[in-house]
């Protein structure tokens, strides 16, 4: 169960950053701006970007709990 945790808590810490940055890096992204559904686009980034924070917290959670 200990080495669960640890690569649990190890992949929650790393992945949001690199996913995040994937999703910035990605050019259709830059599209959405001109369209209509943008105000749309922006709040489903910021939610994503939440959750993945919220995601990397429990990560730290994880590594620091004895």
């Amino acid at each position: 169960m200990e080495a669960l945790r640890l690569t649990v808590g190890y992949f929650l810490v790393a992945f949001p950053p690199l996913f995040g940055i994937g999703l910035l890096l990605k050019p259709e992204l830059f599209f959405y701006k001109f369209s209509p559904n943008a105000p749309y686009v922006i709040a489903a980034a910021l939610v994503a970007v939440m959750v993945l924070s919220m995601a990397r917290a429990f990560g730290y959670y994880l590594l620091k709990k004895e």
